[in-house]
């Protein structure tokens, strides 16, 4: 029988504006887990800290919000309220002012973690000299629920509460960061999907301004920040899930948190039109009134790729619906079923199919009727909302750059598929993260490590710098209303200017220019 020794953590002590902290050192970096940057009765503001007692021992994993638990999505960890807390990964917590990279996680804004194996920054940390933080955010009904239309007067907790966890995070790191070997005055935040709307909505946050740098976002826009009124048609749906009738809504103060979770159908909405989100981003944007930041957006080929899966993955679906936001069927038939789609196009949808079909056949390229209606949904709900962002900031600010992660994994004999979130573990290098059932998903081999390399450097090239070029990249020139430019993320990678740029005139046509094809 084999003896395996458990050899004793090397501790690193640090001081830090609220105490002593005693972290980890590693082979080539620095960790500090389960760091609490705020407190938060249930439905109440965050509470910044004030200082401990004693030293806190940051070598332990952090509690995850309460949430309907899911591969790949959620950590490795017990749930609690009591969540709100960073994990940081240094190379060396110095006085070297490093550029700090501070990740927001995705999940629909009903599920996610910051202990997740996708999102360790050790190896962003050490091979690109950067400091990386990962953020815990309350989400489900607990951050995410929208209760003004309901004028209780003992329950009137204000709307987005998980996004003010964001910002307070934003605030701690601003106030502590210097402590881990980071420059407060050189911090870029990143997210996907629900992380990166949030960083959409920061972009326009009064509370948000001078708590970042630079602003990275992968599968972002505006998809789930909508109206007040279509917020309160989400949460009212939420409500009647789990038995909540309004005119007792002060159940929700002393139910269990887990039950709390099992109301939203996969997604909840941030809402603009609130004291911490005035207006709708986009409009702030156009106006020059955003905060004056840089800016890296994009999104992956086959965001919505359902259509393309489902034939071929009817035993996988529930696992598939977790890579995507909406719930949809493969054909022309029902492609307009779509809860995140304006009635516009929901009413209208043929003219967008006829469009794709004719633009298919005008490139010589087969399309078949789940890659249309894979295509048409991946851009309608994550393409032109991004260009969308991308046109607006540049208007305002020449540092902007535009991506499209192209690479893609063959399931059962499909053609590779570019899917929601496929992206994330690419930036951290983490393409060994999963475990050895789910290791394809992430094709660890010497092409795919190479692109990971090469997103590592540009990320953290922009962090430092503002610009994501680096030698091992094509040149990558910033994107405008005049040139749009996408980087596109492959196996080889390559630089190209409008692209697809007849398939977002129809939408400009179609919607109106800078209108969006979703619910608001």
């Amino acid at each position: 029988m084999r003896c395996i020794l458990a050899l004793p953590l090397t501790r690193v002590p640090i001081h830090c504006p609220q105490g002593e902290i005693s972290g980890v050192q590693a082979l080539g970096y620095q960790y500090f887990l389960r760091i609490p940057f705020a407190r938060a009765e249930r439905f109440a503001l965050p509470q910044p800290l004030g200082a401990w007692s004693g030293v806190l021992d940051a070598s332990q994993k952090p509690e995850q919000p309460f949430q309907v638990v899911a591969p790949f999505v959620s950590g490795s960890t017990t749930e609690s309220e009591d969540c709100l807390f960073v994990n940081v990964y240094t190379p060396n917590a110095d006085n070297k002012k490093r550029a700090v990279m501070v990740w927001f996680y995705g999940g629909g804004f009903t599920q996610g973690s910051a202990y997740n194996a996708l999102y360790n920054g050790k190896h962003l940390a050490a091979k690109c000299d950067v400091v990386v933080v990962t953020v815990n955010y309350r989400v489900g009904l607990l951050g995410y629920g929208y209760f003004d239309h309901f004028a209780h007067p003992e329950f009137s907790p204000k709307p987005n509460l998980g996004l003010y966890d964001q910002i307070e995070a934003l605030r701690w790191v601003k106030n502590s960061i210097a402590a881990f070997g980071g420059d407060p005055d050189m911090v870029t935040v990143f997210g996907q999907s629900a992380g990166a709307m949030s960083i959409s909505a920061m972009l326009a946050s009064p509370q948000a301004k001078g708590l970042f740098k630079r602003a990275i976002c992968q599968s972002g826009g505006d998809a789930l920040i909508s109206s007040r009124e279509t917020v309160a048609r989400v949460t009212d749906n939420a409500l009647r899930k789990i038995k909540i009738p309004s005119d007792n809504i002060s159940l929700l103060k002393s139910i269990h948190a887990k039950d709390t979770v099992k109301g939203p159908d996969g997604l909840l909405h941030l809402t603009y039109g609130t004291e911490l989100l005035p207006e709708k981003p986009l409009d702030v944007l156009l106006r020059g009134d955003g905060h004056k930041v840089d800016l890296m957006m994009g999104y992956t080929r086959h965001e919505v790729a359902t259509p393309l899966l489902k034939h071929k993955l009817r035993f996988l679906l529930p696992i598939i619906k977790l890579f995507t936001t909406v719930k949809i069927q493969a054909t022309y038939d029902d492609i307009h079923q779509m809860p995140l789609l304006s009635p516009k196009l929901n009413n209208e949808m043929q003219q967008a199919i006829d469009f794709y079909k004719s633009y298919y056949a005008s490139v010589n390229k087969k399309g078949s009727e789940a890659g249309i209606c894979t295509a048409i949904l991946t851009d309608a709900i994550f393409a032109q909302p991004a260009r969308n962002f991308l046109k607006a900031h540049s208007q305002h600010n020449e540092n902007t750059y535009a991506f499209r992660f192209n690479w893609g994994v063959s399931i059962l004999g499909t053609p590779p598929v570019s899917f929601h979130a496929c992206d994330v573990p690419f930036p951290f290098g983490t393409l060994d993260a999963l475990s050895k059932p789910f290791k394809w998903l992430t094709g660890v081999k010497k092409e795919t490590e190479i692109l990971s390399e090469n997103m590592m450097y540009a990320w953290a090239a922009f962090a430092k710098t503002g610009n994501p070029n680096h030698s091992n990249l094509p040149q990558w020139k910033n994107f405008s209303t005049q040139a749009q430019g996408f980087m596109i993320f492959d196996n080889e990678s390559q630089f190209v200017q409008d692209e697809r740029e007849e398939l977002f005139r129809f939408w400009d046509k179609f919607l109106g220019e800078y209108q969006s094809a979703l619910l608001e």
